[in-house]
C-alpha cells in the first residue's frame, strides 16, 4: 500500500509549510489574513495537496481573527456593562464583580488564543513536511 506521504513531492511540501510559517511570523493581525488569502489565490491551482493545506490554511487564521475579535468586544463591553445595570449591582454587588472580572478574564483567553494557534501552526508546519493531509476542527470554513 502506498502512504499519502509518497505521492506529495517536497516542492509541494515547502510551498504549504511556508503558507504557515509565514502566517505564523507576521505580527501584524490583519496581515497576516491578507498573506493566507493572497497564497490561497496566487497558488490553489499548484497541486490537490498545496490547495488543501491552503485553505485550512486560510480557514484558520480568518477563524482565529474572527475568535480573537469576539474576545476584544468582550473584554471592551462586559466591563462597561455595569453603567447599563447600576441599579441591579447596587443591589447585589457580585454582578458588577463578575461582569468586570469577566471582562478582564478575556484578555488572558486572546493571550492563550494566541499561543494556542502559535502551537497548532507549528503542528502543521510539521505534518505538512511529511506529507500529510491535515483537517483542523472548530474552524470556520471561509474557503470550501
Amino acid at each position: 500500500m502506498i502512504s499519502m506521504a509518497s505521492q506529495t513531492s517536497m516542492n509541494e511540501r515547502l510551498i504549504a509549510a511556508a503558507a504557515y510559517g509565514l502566517t505564523m511570523l507576521v505580527a501584524v493581525p490583519l496581515l497576516s489574513v491578507a498573506i493566507a488569502w493572497l497564497f490561497y489565490y496566487l497558488l490553489r491551482g499548484h497541486s490537490v495537496f498545496v490547495q488543501n493545506h491552503l485553505k485550512q490554511n486560510v480557514n484558520l487564521i480568518t477563524s482565529y481573527h474572527v475568535y480573537v475579535f469576539v474576545f476584544l468586544l468582550l473584554f471592551l463591553i462586559v466591563p462597561n456593562m455595569g453603567g447599563v445595570l447600576e441599579w441591579l449591582t447596587e443591589k447585589v454587588p457580585l454582578i458588577g464583580i463578575t461582569l468586570t472580572l469577566g471582562g478582564i478574564s478575556s484578555i488572558f483567553f486572546i493571550i492563550i488564543a494566541t499561543l494556542l494557534i502559535m502551537a497548532v501552526l507549528m503542528v502543521l508546519i510539521i505534518f505538512t513536511l511529511f506529507g500529510q493531509w491535515i483537517r483542523v476542527p472548530l474552524i470556520i470554513k471561509f474557503v470550501k
